[in-house]
């Protein structure tokens, strides 16, 4: 059968060369009843309507396959190899992710939350210990306090959660700052996200 007989597409009812259809051995003349390039956008919006689906079966997949006992300690491993060396990207990564799914985000928090209630606690009691003695004997602390108060003041104004920053963070593994009103800023809450303890640039 020559390649430039036509046949007709039963999507889009126009005659095209045989060259355009695939192979199909069950038709009569070998050939589907489609063009490719029906094929290609019939396969597309298949794609579209069971993403979803099939993207909760991979997930599926894959959280099987990690808990699995001949994969579980594998997969910590080369997890954990992989933090430390991409650890800053994996954090902006995470942050860009909550930035830009805040209620996806707000969930996986309250889920976390509820799973580690006792490891939270913790690290909020060594942050404030931190942060305590990080005050130096000079701070002014009716100035940290307006600072503080100038933050929840924007919120309320403004309508946009605002954080109280510190400039150079308490702990860095460069330099770690000091709390004290020179070393403190109000900034939107994303940016402060976004920042993470990150020096300041310049």
């Amino acid at each position: 059968m020559a390649m430039t007989t036509p046949k007709t597409c039963a999507t889009c009812r126009h005659s095209k060369p045989t060259s355009e259809f695939n192979v199909h051995s069950c038709r009569p003349d070998g050939l589907r009843n489609i063009c490719k390039e029906c094929q290609r956008e019939e396969n597309k919006a298949s794609y579209a309507r069971h993403r979803e689906k099939r993207q909760a079966e991979a997930r599926q997949r894959m959280s099987a396959w990690r808990k699995a006992p001949e994969n579980a300690e594998k997969n910590r491993r080369t997890a954990a190899e992989w933090y430390r060396a991409n650890g800053e990207r994996a954090r902006d990564r995470a942050r860009r992710w909550g930035i830009e799914n805040p209620e996806l985000k707000r969930a996986a928090d309250r889920d976390y939350r509820a799973a580690n209630r006792g490891r939270i606690n913790a690290h909020i009691k060594k942050y404030k210990i931190r942060k305590r003695k990080a005050v130096p004997l000079w701070a002014n602390l009716d100035a940290i306090a307006k600072i503080y108060q100038l933050s929840e003041q924007l919120t309320r104004s403004t309508g946009v959660k605002h954080h109280v920053d510190h400039i150079y963070p308490l702990q860095s593994p460069r330099v770690c700052g000091l709390h004290c009103e020179s070393n403190l800023r109000v900034i939107p809450a994303l940016d402060n996200l976004k920042k993470g303890n990150r020096l300041p640039v310049g």
